[in-house]
């Protein structure tokens, strides 16, 4: 059935008499109510006095458009925890790396009599510790603004 759009007044008038026609009204099954119309009221096609009022499209309308919301939230939810997931693998994996490079680092200080360096690996070791120092840096600054924001 194609929809009807009512000036206000005649909607306003059918609303106003909805109780006074209970009795006197059937129904159709997915509408609320077939109401009878007042005389001055007829349809200009088949001059006919009942018109099929859908009073529950409004709130099927905005039922669709939370179905859609909820929808949208759960994607958009689902969409952050996967982000916040390759984050923190990211963020693992430079910990196990930096971790890695300390626990060699420790190894070629306590060895380093054993060890024969040559003068270019001594400048690739300073440039490792320069890079733990900062990557460390970033991990305090990192755990103060956590803090800070937890505290806020």
């Amino acid at each position: 059935m194609d929809e009807v759009s009512w000036p206000d007044h005649i909607v306003d008038f059918l609303l106003k008499n909805i109780k006074k026609q209970k009795g006197k009204h059937g129904s159709v099954p997915g509408c609320t109510t077939l109401l009878p119309v007042h005389e001055d009221f007829f349809d200009p096609v088949t001059q006919e006095e009942l018109y099929l009022i859908d009073l529950l499209a409004p709130a099927r309308k905005l039922q669709e458009e939370k179905q859609k919301n909820e929808e949208m939230t759960e994607e958009l939810v689902y969409l952050e925890c996967e982000k916040q997931e390759i984050t923190y693998q990211r963020s693992g994996q430079a910990k196990t790396l930096m971790n890695n490079i300390i626990f060699l680092k420790n190894i070629i200080d306590t060895n380093r009599d054993t060890i024969h360096l040559k003068p270019a690996d001594e400048e690739k070791l300073n440039d490792i510790a320069k890079q733990v120092k900062e990557w460390r840096e970033k991990e305090e600054n990192k755990k103060k603004a956590r803090s800070e924001s937890t505290q806020q």
